[in-house]
């Protein structure tokens, strides 16, 4: 007897259902983004960005070793101009008549800002005091770069931030009026 051929087109196989396998290619490619994004995060605010926290001894011997050194003083009004410019005054006074840290009046770069400018005793302080400039904030800021450099600031709240080259210190007046960076110094 004959066999009875189908006439039937054959059907292609299925694919198999790879949308499982992708489902998980896909979360893993997921879950490494957020993992190094995590990490990115948590290397810059924890100081791997470059702005390492420092002890106060670290920035005092960067800033007894260096040939210059900054002092900014912020003045954007009477209350903050008394209160700043008192305990950079401190500072001065320490640095410079204090046996561990005597420096030279010629090698202290003094800055009084606002907003907008800066004045400065061109040449350091122990100078007269027909050398003193205005020019803009920001060509005063740029020689923080160059210098250990100590920022009193005025604010409603008292911070110290120490890094490897400054010294920042903000405070409402009386904060500002103990100085304590003066005191650290003398």
């Amino acid at each position: 007897m004959a066999k009875k051929v189908s006439t039937k087109k054959r059907e292609a196989p299925r694919a198999r259902n790879n949308g499982g396998v992708l489902k998980v290619a896909v979360a893993a490619v997921v879950i490494i983004i957020i993992a190094a994004a995590a990490f990115a995060i948590y290397t810059y605010y924890n100081g791997m960005s470059g702005q390492h926290t420092a002890s106060f001894s670290t920035f005092e011997s960067n800033f007894n070793s260096a040939p210059r050194v900054a002092i900014f003083a912020a003045a954007y009004n009477g209350t903050v101009l008394s209160s700043t410019v008192g305990c950079a005054t401190a500072v001065i006074v320490q640095i410079v008549s204090s046996q561990a840290h005597h420096r030279d009046p010629g090698t202290i770069d003094y800055y009084v800002i606002n907003q907008t400018s800066c004045v400065y005793a061109a040449g350091g302080l122990g100078k007269p005091t027909s050398n003193y400039t205005t020019t803009s904030l920001q060509n005063c800021l740029n020689v923080s770069s160059t210098e250990p450099t100590i920022y009193i600031n005025y604010t409603a709240s008292n911070s110290t931030i120490i890094r490897p080259e400054y010294f920042y210190t903000s405070g409402n007046s009386a904060y500002l009026a103990q100085c304590g960076i003066a005191n650290e110094l003398g």
